[in-house]
């Protein structure tokens, strides 16, 4: 399980990074983004079915 450590970078990195690694980074950030949504829409669709099917 990832603590989170790994992916932090400090404001000294970014400073030296290119344009192009910070346009990969930030992809990257957005894909995680709409990575965590879509599975939070998942897990409140499961909510909602497991409510629905309960009652």
């Amino acid at each position: 399980m990832k603590t989170g450590k790994e992916d932090r970078i400090s404001e000294i990195t970014l400073k030296r990074l290119t344009l192009e690694e910070l346009q990969a980074l930030a992809k990257r950030v957005e894909d995680e983004l709409e990575t965590r949504a879509f599975a939070e829409s998942m897990e409140a669709q499961v909510r909602l079915f497991m409510r629905r099917r309960d009652a």
